[in-house]
């Protein structure tokens, strides 16, 4: 199969690795990242110019049998009302990944259909979303959660734990509009309490067809909680494990449940979701039997979540091409094979300094090969060549370190043991606390 990989973002780096395995043709298309050369041939195209006429000529041209976009920026503008006809591609359409790029459109639909979910009011206005947070907090010690309304490539979100710095994301987002059209709208939810777990339900479109793939976790906060001092700020995620040891029949039947009722309501809507759905999750104990969980549901997304995908992705035994084909049409997905290593799977993020507010570039990276030589892959996320020939930072999150193992104590010191070997010009930053679910967000 050619397979065409809209980005250069980590998950999508791991899937050319997998998918260039199984001797399926793999070409992409984005900035820098050198090493994703190893696994794909570049198509030249600068995906920000979100011209859709030239990326189905390139399609047409280099007879691209399936596409994967990886950011919701290219679903969002409709990548797959647009290739229609050209090739498939693996993702909702425009009006289906409304459920991850509308926060609030996901918050009716999770409402209509009783799933659990942190309570949330909604607001446009300054004034009248900060009388409400001030009241808050005159009357709770409880954070509260801040969202913008639309994508913001998941850095939005802000855990206030006091009013000032609600406060602060409120003027943020509803006057400076720091996410522009994202935060014209803003919700202040309910902070849930539990450990956290991301969930991959893929989908033909039909309820009854629907798939588990994997259940992973991930870290968000650039840095943990220390001397009284919050966790933070949030970032695209420092480290992803798969799978997860909470992870037991009762959930399952609770959270595919969950899935279904959203894919048959979309369904019923006439705009049926194809893809992955994944469902970000909070175990949030029982009040009466705190031994117990509801798994409540914090968002949904319309695509593979990084890092989890990558970690996910480590334990994958299946090729993952024709899994992706059944999900673009209907009556095939029930038949596909998904076959999983009983390893864990982990993948760990090493960032530039002044992640994730202002990261610095140009630094030289080294000690690569090195990393690579303890039995773990180097994945490209933010890497360029400089005119040196030399390999230097050019992005945030610029390396992924991905690995498997018998359990999350060994993979925690596989991985920590590689980071340790590879050196930016300038510094770098990676959580050494993998795989602890007390960190998770």
């Amino acid at each position: 199969m050619r397979i065409w990989l809209l980005g250069t973002e980590g998950r999508l780096a791991k899937m050319a690795r997998h998918l260039n395995k199984f001797g399926h043709d793999v070409f992409f298309s984005g900035p820098g990242c050198p090493g994703t050369e190893r696994h794909a041939s570049r198509i030249k195209f600068d995906l920000k110019e979100l011209d859709f006429q030239k990326m189905r000529q390139l399609a047409s041209d280099h007879a691209i049998d399936l596409a994967v976009p990886g950011s919701e920026d290219l679903l969002d503008q409709g990548i797959v009302n647009e290739f229609e006809g050209v090739c498939r591609v693996f993702g909702p359409t425009r009006e289906a990944v409304k459920l991850e790029t509308d926060k609030r459109f996901s918050y009716e639909i999770m409402t209509n259909v009783k799933i659990p979910q942190a309570f949330t009011r909604w607001y446009e206005n300054f004034h009248i979303a900060y009388g409400d947070l001030k009241s808050h907090f005159d009357n709770f010690d409880l954070p509260l959660v801040i969202k913008p309304q639309g994508p913001t490539a998941g850095k939005g979100v802000i855990v206030a734990h006091d009013l000032a710095t609600g406060k602060k994301a409120l003027k943020d987002m509803l006057v400076d509009h720091k996410y522009k059209e994202a935060s014209r709208m803003i919700g202040l939810a309910d902070y849930l309490t539990g450990s956290e777990c991301t969930v991959f339900v893929l989908s033909d479109g039909h309820e009854d067809s629907i798939r588990f793939f994997a259940a992973a976790r991930d870290c968000k906060a650039a840095w943990p909680a220390k001397d009284g001092k919050p966790a933070g700020p949030n970032t695209g995620g420092m480290w992803g494990l798969s799978s997860i040891p909470e992870w037991d029949e009762f959930l399952y039947e609770e959270v595919m449940g969950y899935a279904r009722n959203v894919i048959r309501l979309m369904r019923r809507m006439r705009h049926p979701f194809r893809g992955c759905l994944y469902i970000s999750l909070k175990l949030v104990p029982m009040e009466d039997l705190p031994r117990l969980v509801t798994p409540t549901v914090v968002e949904f997304n319309g695509r593979f979540g990084d890092p989890e995908a990558q970690a996910t992705f480590e334990r994958l035994e299946s090729d993952l091409a024709p899994i992706l084909w059944a999900c673009t049409e209907s009556g095939k997905l029930n038949s596909v094979e998904i076959k999983m290593s009983d390893r864990v799977g982990g993948c760990l993020v090493i960032a530039a300094p002044g992640y994730p507010e202002s990261s610095q570039k140009g630094g030289k990276i080294t000690g690569t090969e090195e990393a690579e030589a303890l039995g773990v892959e180097v994945e490209h996320c933010g890497t360029k060549l400089n005119d040196a020939n030399e390999l230097v930072v050019d992005g945030g999150r610029v390396l992924n370190l991905n690995a498997s193992d018998a359990n999350v104590e060994a993979l925690r010191d596989k991985l920590n043991r590689a980071a340790a070997c590879i050196h930016f010009e300038g510094g770098q930053h990676w959580r050494n606390d993998f795989g602890d679910p007390s960190v998770a967000s």
